[in-house]
């Protein structure tokens, strides 16, 4: 199947002028048959092996040179695997460029052009999970294989939690901006039980759900509500009272 598909191209692209120089030996074949006065008898008439071989030699000839022409460059150059930078610099599998994406975002949100900056928000936290995905199915591939290798890729897992949290958080609250909580508090919640609570970033999407009555507490918790409660240290213990020396 492969040998006649590749004799099927070979002979689409058979150049023009090889289809005419078959075409004028199968005439001039046909003219001598015919005796016609013409005609030139040689000993290399199409009459002989010796000019049918010459025939098909240059047909394929032409066929292998014109497939030839048409191989992609890298081939010709030795080179078929480009290098890695070039694949994912300036592409969403790449750390730095969905950072560069979510930047484009907060430069929309400071010029007013909201819908922008929603989308690049919303491809920027998608891009950083799918990142996640990626790196920790490696370390788990790794593990117990190569501890370096699955430690690196837990590492950059962790690297692009860090910026899918940060694009979720600023999404939240540009949905809270635009007076739409019910889009917002769904995308703190998934903030503060990937960052868990005592993270910087966790307490403020809490204090957000706070702000917009989806939790009645505040946290850290506090006495009054407000602050949080100082911490009590321990009572000083007072020395025993002194006796009266004995008379």
């Amino acid at each position: 199947m492969f040998a006649l598909s590749g004799t099927l191209d070979a002979l689409a692209t058979v150049p023009r002028v090889a289809l005419d120089l078959w075409s004028f030996c199968c005439r001039l074949r046909w003219q001598v048959r015919r005796g016609h006065p013409t005609a030139v008898k040689s000993p290399l008439s199409v009459r002989t092996p010796t000019m049918r071989l010459v025939v098909r030699s240059l047909v394929s000839l032409a066929a292998i040179a014109s497939l030839a022409s048409g191989l992609p460059a890298r081939a010709q150059s030795g080179s078929s695997v480009p290098a890695p930078e070039r694949v994912t610099t300036q592409s969403n599998l790449n750390y730095d460029s969905v950072m560069r994406i979510m930047a484009e975002g907060d430069a929309a949100v400071a010029a007013q052009k909201f819908p922008v900056a929603l989308d690049k928000y919303d491809l920027a936290r998608k891009s950083f999970g799918a990142l996640v995905q990626f790196h920790q199915g490696l370390a788990g591939s790794f593990s117990g294989i190569d501890v370096k290798i699955a430690n690196d890729q837990r590492q950059r897992a962790a690297q692009a939690a860090q910026g899918r949290d940060q694009a979720g958080y600023k999404l939240a609250l540009l949905y809270r901006r635009l007076n739409q909580p019910e889009v917002a508090i769904p995308l703190l919640v998934q903030v503060v039980q990937s960052q868990n609570p005592t993270t910087d970033l966790g307490k403020q999407a809490y204090a957000q759900l706070y702000e917009l009555g989806f939790t009645s507490l505040p946290y850290p918790r506090s006495v009054d509500g407000t602050q949080p409660a100082p911490q009590q240290s321990p009572a000083p213990q007072t020395p025993p009272a002194q006796q009266p020396p004995a008379r």
